[in-house]
């Protein structure tokens, strides 16, 4: 295993290249740490579901790893919505029906997953899917919200006088 240090997490597979990670994890730094971890796991599942299946190893374990990837990001989605929510965001009906979507797809291609075969192009629609929704949804969903949600936090700080 290799610790990736700048994101905090685990990769399995010794030709996983941390390079890659790297470029992807740090423009998904956001300023909230714990949703900051989560999106670094995210990315980590969806990194070790590629290199599953760039290593040709059964669909089962590609799809008992993307189980684990679906799993973990509907519990980040409620994290991220409880924080929104709290700090007001104006823009969180859009972000819970981006969630509700992705959820929707991730269920979907699970699915299409377990019934899968070897060499079936299930497995390469899965992978598309998740390189397109980590890097797009940070961006255009995550950034922002998080963004508010620190600003927000910075206007209830109460400055300290001398």
């Amino acid at each position: 295993m290799v610790l990736h240090r700048e994101c905090d997490f685990w990769v399995k597979d010794q030709d996983f290249s941390v390079d890659k990670a790297i470029g992807r994890c740090l423009p998904m730094i956001l300023g909230l740490r714990k949703l900051d971890d989560d999106h670094a796991r995210i990315i980590a599942l969806g990194a070790e579901v590629e290199a599953l299946a760039a290593a040709g190893r059964p669909v089962q374990e590609i799809c008992e790893k993307f189980h684990e990837l679906t799993t973990f990001s509907l519990k980040h989605f409620s994290r991220e919505e409880v924080q929104m929510e709290s700090a007001g965001d104006p823009n969180i009906a859009a972000h819970r029906q981006e969630h509700d979507e992705i959820a929707g797809w991730l269920r979907h291609l699970e699915s299409e997953l377990s019934e899968a075969r070897a060499g079936d192009a299930t497995v390469d629609q899965a992978i598309g899917f998740l390189s397109e929704w980590i890097d797009r949804h940070l961006v255009e969903f995550d950034q922002p919200a998080m963004e508010h949600i620190l600003r927000e936090r910075a206007s209830r700080e109460v400055p300290v006088s001398l």
